[in-house]
């Protein structure tokens, strides 16, 4: 009785395990369907599109020639073509002619392949004019004063403990009285100051060849046209009530723009010396001007007997230039 219950209870299990084969064999069959059925779908829609497409194109081509029917076409008149550079002649016959056509349209309507060399655009290949770019260029001059330690030397001899007045001197270039003590003063109004020479680092560079040129009688003439920054400081001393000193700009003789400023004194009396009247004042001019090429620029004492100190660190004059390439 034994022996026959475990002999059943083998064959179930064989029975369940077969049972389960069966059942993994029909899932994955069932997997393999669908993967199909997925692959078939998505070649479908691309097979539909494909289609679609086509047609478009042939469709397009038909409407370039349209033709009611083959017997309706004329011919073209006979032209002798050169073997080479044009396509031969179509045939006589009307049917292959309009297929010829259709091809053509279709062959310009398909976009070009990967690799395909594109057609140049007429000029494409012409070189295109570089831009012209507005350089601007900067240049500067500073003027300091002749009376140097050499200078004052050379026009007034070594120092007389005996009589240390300081002389002076009567300078005709200069039209006024320069004196030991590096003081000027003037004889008459509206007086170009012609007491500046180039400054030192101005020798040693080319960085002033932009700006002006100056004449003997004091005047700076404009070598470009542009705009300027133009400054002058001189010192003061003196026991006048008013002193003023003007930046002027000058074209074709006449005053076209000018620039001053002034300085008097607080208080000046008579019963004194001069030397306890007198004081030190700085007058000083800034601006920006556009001046042309060929235009003048004077540093002028405005009022006559105006003494000033010429010390290269205390009156000076000079400007930056602002121009465009060319100007």
């Amino acid at each position: 009785m034994a022996q026959t219950y475990s002999n059943r209870c083998k064959d179930s299990r064989a029975e369940l395990l077969a049972l389960k084969r069966v059942n993994i064999f029909l899932s994955a069959l069932s997997c393999m369907a669908c993967l199909v059925s997925i692959v078939m779908c998505v070649f479908s829609v691309h097979l539909y599109f494909k289609l679609v497409h086509i047609s478009e194109i042939y469709t397009d081509a038909q409407t370039k020639v349209t033709v009611n029917s083959p017997s309706s076409i004329q011919e073209e008149p006979s032209v002798n073509f050169p073997e080479y550079g044009y396509e031969a002649p179509l045939p006589d016959s009307s049917a292959v002619k309009l297929e010829t056509l259709i091809k053509r349209a279709v062959a310009e309507k398909v976009p070009k392949r990967k690799g395909e060399k594109k057609d140049k655009k007429p000029g494409k290949g012409r070189p295109c004019p570089k831009p012209q770019h507005n350089e601007t260029i900067i240049a500067a001059a500073h003027y300091t004063t002749y009376m140097t330690e050499e200078f004052v030397r050379h026009n007034f001899g070594p120092i007389n403990l005996a009589n240390p007045t300081p002389p002076c001197k009567r300078f005709q270039d200069w039209h006024g009285e320069a004196c030991r003590n590096r003081t000027f003063r003037n004889h008459e109004s509206r007086l170009v100051l012609n007491t500046f020479k180039a400054a030192d680092w101005m020798k040693q560079s080319d960085i002033d060849s932009g700006l002006f040129d100056k004449l003997d009688n004091g005047t700076f003439i404009a070598k470009r046209s542009g705009l300027y920054l133009l400054y002058a400081q001189v010192l003061l001393y003196d026991v006048q009530r008013r002193q003023a000193v003007g930046i002027i700009h000058k074209k074709e003789g006449y005053t076209v723009n000018s620039m001053r400023c002034m300085e008097s004194v607080d208080y000046n009396d008579p019963n004194q010396d001069m030397a306890v009247n007198s004081k030190y004042k700085s007058c000083s001019v800034t601006g920006v001007l556009y001046i042309n090429q060929g235009e003048a620029v004077e540093v002028q004492l405005l009022y006559a007997n105006t003494q000033v100190d010429l010390t290269e660190d205390a009156t000076y004059f000079g400007g930056v230039l602002f121009a465009k390439k060319g100007h």
